[in-house]
């Protein structure tokens, strides 16, 4: 007996040596191929073709995911549980749960503007997969070189949901209430663990699967938005290119809505500049952040590409534009670039008013409703995935000394939570 113990002691030793081995130089994941996937009985659907199933099911995405659970509709891949038998958000694409989708990676979150968030585009369309977890070391981009990978991932129980027309595979649908008390209901969520959709133990358990390298393609993943097009990019016919990667050649930054001044060559500062109106329905000024917590956006003028000061973290918003006529969104040819607070070059200063330059990022859209759940195009958005990507000369970055001269004192102190969960001006 006492051998027995000796051995039985050695052998967890070894166990235990090899377990620490294997976390210390864990074995590489594997790369699949499509043949691999349709070796699991899968068939390929593409990205364009699922996006069209939600709107066979639940019609125009424009009459859909406005938050609110009487308008926000979800199209789950694969039967209902018995759970969700009879949920009236809720419709089901059986055929689906034998599928899967397939694209390349157009997104990463190294730098914090992209959070929890995988994009993919095939060449059709292009989808956001709202999953969880750091992406970048697993699923590579090197834009730069072009260099990508494909991944391909297993609908069956995945949620389609629209958030304010836009298309996203997530776990299911949410709902909670903001600051205002509004109720908050979305389509589909993310999921709340990795191991919801990766295994490292059993690979073939995985939903979301690593492929092989490829190569992005200029004008198949990419897609230029210059001064003769960008009217494709806008309205019913700009829905085919919500979450695809795209390059604006030669956009102008647009100051809208507020008043700044420059400095003369003798050390004081001009009269000030108006700037043009902008966006009439509103008059939010640009460059800005805005607090989304509250029933209506509140906005103030920022001169960075978000706000990140005191522990507070706000997205900021700067136009570029290509049309010098558009007076609102819907004329088209308009971009808001959309910048986290929480990303590393949040506090970075922006190009000057009409500085010139090329932005590469995720085309998406911020719709608003206006009549009893009918919705209209309100924003359209360029989410950039680095800082690099923003190519604006040097020479047209804001110094220091010219943003606390034009910054507003009231933009220092933004509504936001204090440490009793209360809303109020950040002192």
């Amino acid at each position: 007996m006492k051998n027995f113990r000796i051995l039985l002691a050695l052998a967890v030793g070894l166990m235990t040596v090899g377990c620490y081995n294997d976390f210390d130089e864990p074995a590489p994941a594997k790369v699949w191929s499509e043949k691999e996937v349709q070796e699991l009985g899968l068939q390929h659907v593409s990205i364009a073709e699922m996006k069209a199933k939600y709107s066979e099911f639940w019609g125009s995405i424009e009459h859909n995911g406005g938050n609110k659970a009487d308008d926000t509709n979800t199209l789950k891949m694969g039967p209902a549980r018995q759970e969700e038998a009879g949920f009236k958000n809720l419709k089901f694409w059986d055929e689906a749960a034998d599928m899967y989708i397939k694209g390349k990676v157009i997104s990463s979150d190294e730098q914090g503007n992209i959070y929890k968030s995988l994009y993919i585009d095939d060449g059709t369309a292009a989808i956001e997969l709202k999953l969880c977890g750091t992406m970048f070391t697993t699923f590579k981009l090197d834009i730069d070189n072009l260099e990508s990978m494909w991944v391909y991932v297993k609908l069956k129980d995945m949620y389609l949901g629209n958030y304010r027309m836009m298309l996203s595979l997530g776990d299911a649908p949410s709902n909670g209430l903001n600051a205002s008390g509004t109720d908050k209901y979305y389509g589909n969520s993310n999921f709340e663990s990795d191991l919801l959709w990766r295994n490292p133990a059993r690979e073939e358990f995985n939903r979301v699967l690593v492929g092989e390298p490829c190569r992005l393609v200029l004008g198949e993943n990419i897609i230029e938005i210059n001064k003769d097009n960008f009217m494709e990019f806008r309205g019913k016919e700009g829905e085919k290119y919500h979450s695809r990667l795209v390059r604006i050649k030669d956009a102008k930054v647009k100051y809208a809505n507020i008043k700044y001044q420059n400095k003369n060559a003798d050390g004081s500062w001009s009269e000030d500049i108006q700037t043009a109106s902008f966006n009439p329905q509103n008059n939010n000024p640009f460059p800005n952040w805005i607090v989304t917590d509250w029933g209506k956006p509140e906005f103030d003028t920022w001169f960075r590409w978000a706000y990140s000061r005191n522990g507070v973290s706000l997205t900021g918003s700067v136009l570029v534009t290509v049309n010098d006529n558009a007076k609102e969104f819907k004329d088209g040819g308009v971009f808001s670039v959309r910048t986290s607070g929480y990303s590393r070059f949040a506090m970075k200063p922006i190009p000057m008013d009409g500085a010139v330059g090329d932005v590469l990022g995720l085309y998406g859209i911020y719709a608003k409703s206006y009549d009893k759940g009918s919705y209209t195009y309100e924003q359209y958005q360029i989410t950039v995935n680095r800082v690099e990507d923003l190519k604006f000369p040097k020479s047209s970055l804001l110094t220091e000394e010219w943003i606390e001269h034009n910054t507003p004192e009231s933009a220092y102190k933004p509504r936001v939570k204090n440490g009793a969960g209360e809303y109020e001006d950040l002192e």
